[in-house]
């Protein structure tokens, strides 16, 4: 053995038997004191990092293995303008009316927010092959908000109900020549007499209980206190009416149906505060006093937007327009005033100025994508009425000889007290008065405009707006038939040409062939000038802060935001993904 190999093989020897280990603590601070002042900086930032770059990696590792799940809790607290006084899905007429109905009772069907229908009390429904029968089934184990469980005879007496003259239902028109028969135990079969397009969406309406309203005859349904103290199946129950010293609901408190068919919703109560006008409204909300707002105009919409609050926005079915009652005014009976009146009205203006650029002008009867396009030229205001007579005297107001009579152009303008219509019906008033009218303008109520002005046509010229729908049927605005309430022809307008396109309109399912009849609709009423249609608006909604999982797709009217209130939420909990 060489020198060299003795001298290796012992230490070799030794570095195989020699147990290799970590240093412990002392033999890591004997390393760190023997480091510079700036090395043990440097390890303690990198030591640092470290610990950081661990605890956010396993953080990121929790999230991802975690989902955020909404869990029962807290309260709305909402304002609207307007007092309801029919809780009533077979007789509701102003928003307030839509909106309590739409918490507290339900359709058969509900539409989808992609403009489908799905179903609500039903499982769903079909068609029969020749178009002309709907048959629906009902869900299992429905029951009302007083625990009696609802069936297919609820069904049959709300439709019966609608159809009866004297219960005077707005929703008549939409289910004359319907008959409804009980075909099982849990369905019911709808037969038309013809193919009608948008039946689906009446199957929407809102089925009240027959065991309570059995009780009172149709006559005297408007009249009754169960309009207010309703009993629904819907999401939510109502638990208390607040009501001025004058008895007038002040405030109504709603509570989570537990039973709902769709899953008790998550959000247990809801207040609903019900203000005359929307400057109370407004500075309740100001004030802490609610926390969400619906239906303000686009102006106060859009000054909360800009002051951090969140707002939706969304096109509304409505069309605005003046309708003109021709038989309460021998000068609006005139077209050439009529057509004037239209020249005058800067309708761009109007959206751009009260609207703050929230809606769309109008020139015809329907909203977009239906809505009428008036190729024709536009001629001013002073030469349609020089070219039929019509002076100007001393005070700069036109005027015609009539015989011995001399008649000027002065009218009065019915509006509700709304922030957004009075702006309106001053700015006409302006435009009109310019022009070389003399317009009174009268502003009601909301609900006193619904119940004693519109309902008895006593106004002149009304400046109001018109629920459409998701699938227009015009059949209620412009039929002959519907002059006299509880129909919608507010012009009292007549005409068989109109009538004929009205009623072929609800026998025709083709898309193409109702477009053309939409386009014909919108040229005779354009020759005739019953109404000035101004704008279709867009529809403003201030939830408040806390509220989630809001969805807003086609809407009907504003009470559609509550379609599926059930699923809004205030509070959620993260649990891990395995666990939910």
């Amino acid at each position: 053995m060489s020198f060299l190999s003795s001298r290796l093989k012992p230490e070799i020897n030794i570095s195989k038997n020699k147990k290799n280990t970590f240093p412990g603590p002392y033999g890591i601070l004997r390393v760190v004191a023997r480091l510079t002042r700036s090395e043990r900086f440097l390890l303690l930032f990198l030591a640092l990092v470290f610990l950081v770059s661990t605890f956010a990696l396993l953080a990121n590792i929790n999230n991802n293995f975690l989902d955020k799940v909404p869990v029962e809790g807290g309260k709305i607290s909402e304002g609207i303008v307007g007092v309801p006084r029919f809780i009533n899905p077979v007789l509701a007429v102003s928003d307030p009316d839509h909106d309590l109905t739409e918490l507290v009772f339900d359709g058969l069907l509900k539409p989808a927010g992609d403009g489908s229908y799905v179903g609500d009390l039903a499982k769903g429904y079909a068609f029969s092959p020749d178009k002309k029968t709907v048959t629906v089934e009902l869900k299992d184990n429905l029951t009302w908000h007083d625990n009696t469980p609802l069936t297919v005879e609820d069904v049959i007496f709300t439709i019966s109900r609608i159809k009866d003259p004297e219960t005077r239902s707005p929703n008549k028109a939409s289910w004359d020549g319907v008959s409804v028969e009980k075909t099982g135990d849990l369905t019911v079969s709808f037969t038309l007499a013809n193919p009608y397009a948008p039946f689906v969406e009446n199957l929407t309406v809102g089925i009240i209980p027959k065991h309570i309203w059995e009780k009172i005859a149709p006559s005297e349904m408007i009249y009754s206190t169960e309009n207010l103290n309703a009993v629904g199946s819907g999401p939510y129950a109502i638990s208390e009416i607040g009501e001025t010293g004058s008895g007038i609901p002040e405030y109504i408190n709603l509570r989570s149906w537990k039973k709902y068919h769709d899953g008790k919703p998550l959000i247990p109560k809801i207040k609903i505060s019900f203000y005359s006008n929307e400057e109370s409204l407004v500075s309740a909300f100001i004030k802490g006093n609610i926390e969400s707002l619906s239906g303000v105009s686009p102006k106060t919409g859009k000054l909360l937007e800009s002051q951090g609050f969140k707002t939706l926005e969304f096109p509304m079915p409505r069309v605005f327009g003046v309708f003109f009652n021709q038989k309460n005014s021998p000068v609006l009976a005139r077209k050439e005033v009529r057509e004037a009146l239209e020249a005058s009205v800067d309708k761009a203006g109007l959206i751009q100025s009260i609207l703050m650029g929230a809606g769309t002008s109008l020139a015809g009867p329907l909203p977009p994508p239906f809505a009428y396009k008036n190729t024709q030229s536009k001629t001013s205001a002073e030469e349609i009425l020089e070219a039929a007579g019509w002076k100007k005297n001393a005070d700069g107001i036109w005027e015609i000889k009539i015989k011995k009579e001399t008649l000027k152009l002065a009218f009065s303008l019915s509006t509700s007290d709304s922030m957004e219509l009075k702006s309106v019906a001053d700015k006409l008033k302006e435009s009109w008065e310019q022009a070389g009218a003399k317009v009174e303008i009268k502003v009601f109520d909301t609900s006193d405009l619904n119940q004693d002005i519109i309902r008895n046509r006593k106004y002149e010229g009304l400046l109001f707006g018109e629920i459409i729908g998701r699938y227009p049927d015009p059949f209620a605005f412009w039929h002959t038939s519907q002059r006299i309430d509880p129909g919608l022809n507010i012009s009292m307008y007549s005409s068989s040409q109109v009538d004929k396109i009205t009623t072929d309109l609800r026998q025709t399912i083709d898309t193409t062939e109702r477009r053309e009849l939409y386009r014909k609709l919108g040229e005779g009423l354009a020759k005739d000038m019953p109404a000035i249609f101004l704008y279709s608006p867009h529809y403003l909604y201030i939830p408040g802060p806390k509220v989630s999982n809001i969805t807003l797709g086609n809407l009907s009217g504003s009470s559609d935001r509550f379609i599926n209130i059930h699923k809004w939420y205030i509070y959620d909990e993260p649990i891990w993904q395995f666990l939910n």
